[in-house]
This record gives structure tokens, C-alpha cells and sequence, in this order.
């Protein structure tokens, strides 16, 4: 509904007066960014209430009213997460006006210019990576993690950002994968507890749940992640962090390769190899 706003209003500015064109495509796009975040925020808070539902029937002892909640809201926060790619794709269209020269290029050439292509996207659909392979760091999904950047939390710590690839370097998350607020994520139903729903395993809100989460559905057997930080922020033994755990939550005998993208600049790679000991 959304990208088809966008699209007519784009066409009604085109047909516009020329002096005013990037002034009313500007308009468009920001009406349209912003119409995405207000939705994204609105399933987000239908999704915590679903959830909190779940939660309270579970309590009563309504073990299958319990479970219609979840999955209902599990349906709601992937919808929620495919909106993050729509507010993307208006990012990217305002970078793309703002490099006109006062319309100059427009008015030159009778039309809009094509859009060239971006590392994930042409035209509006994804694309591969060339010469991608796990073996080695590919330049454009390094780029994308920069553009996402190192956002730091309240605690100074910094907060995960990651995209997932499979073998050929098309992109299969619909929106930047980021850690959910703690003990708010959608538990996983297709998962035993404690890695269900247990907030003390990182595995249920960390960033990495999500790639896993799309192996899973997906019936993936390889796929690569780049994040601009360690799982969980570093690599350790605790036995209820994502290093111990993400191969448990990864379908038996899928590979997941990590590229970690850090701050100063150093890369780093890990392989996961799943075990499918949380998936029921």
C-alpha cells in the first residue's frame, strides 16, 4: 500500500511544474518514510499486546489459546520487520534526488535518470553480490554494514547490525537484523524452551535469533552473516550466550558463516555448524 503511495505520488510530481519537481519528489519520499515508520511502530505495539496475551492465557493454564497469541504475534513482528526494507528503499530514493544538480539532470535529459544500482538493490529488487563466497569478506556487504555504523546503546555498548546472505550474496532479511529489547521478543514456536522464550539465552532477542529464525523457515542449509560486532557483543563460553547456543537454534547440519565487521576496521569470521537441539 505503502510503495504504491509512493509511486503515484513520485508520478504526480512529474507532471508537475520542472521548477518544483525535486522540491515535490523530497515531499513524497519524507510523506512516505514517515508513513512507513508510523506503521512499523503501530504493528509494534500490537505485537508486544498480542504477546503479553500469550503470556497471560499461558498463565490460566490455555496452553492452545497461548499458542494461537504467539504465532499470531510472530506473524505481526516479521510484518513489522518487513517494513524496515520499504524505509530503506525511501532512504536511498532521498539520497538519489539529493545528488541531482537542481533538477539540472532531470530537465537535460526529459526525464528521471535511471537509478543506478545499489549493493542490494536495482530497480527496487534485490540482486547478488558478484563473486560472493564465505571464503573471503565481499566489499559490498562490508560497505552495508559500514552504512549501518556502530549505534550505541544507553549503556555505551554497541547494538548489533546485521545482514544475512545465502551462498550467492542475494540479500534474505527484508529489514537490518537488530536485537529485539530484552524479554519483549515474539517467543519462537518452532523451538524447545528454554531457547523458546528463556530472556536469560541471548538467542531469544539478540539480532542472531532472527538470522536463524530465517534459516529455519526457510529450510536453509548454508547461508552468511555480516555484523558489525562478535555475537553477543564478544565471543564466550556462557553457556546461556549466542556462541554456545546459535548452533543449537540453526536446523541440524546448516552452516552459518559470520563475518564480523568491527569498528576499527579488523574482520573476523566464525563458522556455526547446527546442531537442531532447541528446534522441536
Amino acid at each position: 500500500m505503502f510503495a504504491t503511495e509512493l509511486v503515484a505520488s513520485v508520478r504526480l510530481s512529474l507532471r508537475s511544474d520542472d521548477m518544483g519537481m525535486r522540491e515535490n519528489v523530497e515531499s513524497a519520499i519524507r510523506t512516505a518514510r514517515d508513513a512507513a515508520a508510523a506503521g512499523r511502530e503501530a504493528l509494534i505495539r500490537v505485537a508486544q499486546a498480542v504477546t503479553e496475551t500469550a503470556a497471560e492465557e499461558n498463565a490460566r493454564g490455555h496452553e492452545g489459546i497461548a499458542r494461537w497469541y504467539a504465532e499470531a504475534g510472530d506473524r505481526l513482528s516479521q510484518a513489522a520487520s518487513k517494513i524496515d526494507s520499504s524505509t530503506a528503499l525511501c532512504e536511498a530514493a532521498a539520497a538519489e534526488v539529493a545528488r541531482t544538480d537542481d533538477g539540472a539532470s532531470l530537465r537535460g535529459s526529459g526525464g528521471l535518470p535511471r537509478q543506478p544500482a545499489t549493493p542490494a538493490t536495482e530497480q527496487g529488487r534485490p540482486r547478488a553480490i558478484p563473486g560472493f563466497t564465505h571464503r573471503r569478506p565481499a566489499k559490498e556487504a562490508i560497505d552495508a554494514i559500514k552504512r549501518e555504523g556502530w549505534p550505541k546503546t544507553a549503556e555505551g555498548r554497541t547494538s548489533a547490525r546485521g545482514h544475512l546472505y545465502n551462498p550467492d550474496g542475494n540479500r534474505l532479511d527484508t529489514g537490518t537484523l537488530r536485537p529485539h529489547r530484552k524479554g519483549a521478543a515474539l517467543p519462537c514456536t518452532d523451538l524447545r524452551e528454554p531457547w523458546r522464550s528463556d530472556p536469560n539465552y541471548t538467542t531469544t532477542w539478540h539480532a542472531e535469533r532472527d538470522a536463524a529464525k530465517i534459516m529455519r523457515d526457510n529450510n536453509l542449509r548454508e547461508a552468511v552473516l555480516y555484523l558489525n560486532i562478535p555475537p553477543c557483543g564478544r565471543y564466550t563460553e556462557d553457556p546461556k550466550r549466542c556462541d554456545l547456543n546459535l548452533e543449537k537454534i540453526l536446523p541440524k547440519g546448516a552452516t552459518l558463516w559470520v563475518w564480523t565487521i568491527s569498528e576499527t576496521g579488523s574482520r573476523g569470521q566464525r563458522r556455526y555448524r547446527g546442531t537442531g537441539e532447541a528446534i522441536t
